[in-house]
């Protein structure tokens, strides 16, 4: 097992712990890291969704649970690729959004495994030729 990047559907999936799979593999992974990491992103998502649902006690948990998360940075090299690659994703007419390319310039930059449920999503940054990793906890294997 890889250090991996944990993009956010499959940190939600970690968090209920209603996905047999995902939790078999999140088990084995804090086993041998003692830690997960996610990209800053994730947070931002995650503070939205809290917020938006008006959650003040989970969101006052979640605040407090990150200080045990390995939370990646957007710095100036994760922004220079990020740039980069949505602009090769749109030029290819394969966009992905406008968080995902900073979340695999992320996973690429930190030389990071990305753990998502949206691999076929994720496959357009290989498609326009960068080596991103992505694992689907979901699946099998």
């Amino acid at each position: 097992m890889e250090k991996a990047l944990i993009d956010t559907d499959i940190w939600l999936d970690i968090m209920k712990g209603v996905h047999p799979r995902v939790r078999e593999h999140a088990e084995v992974y804090w086993n041998t890291f003692g830690q997960f990491t996610l990209s800053v992103i994730t947070v931002a998502e995650v503070v939205r969704g809290l917020v938006k649902r008006q959650r003040v006690e989970a969101l006052a948990r979640w605040r407090a649970e990150m200080e045990a998360l390995e939370i990646l940075p957007i710095d100036r090299a994760v922004g220079d690729l990020a740039g980069e690659l949505y602009a090769r994703l749109e030029q290819a007419g394969t966009p992905i959004g406008r968080w995902d390319p900073l979340i695999a310039a992320t996973a690429l930059h930190h030389r990071l495994v990305l753990v998502s449920a949206n691999a076929r999503h994720y496959a357009r940054v290989v498609e326009v030729g960068y080596p991103l990793r992505v694992e689907n906890w979901r699946e099998e294997g």
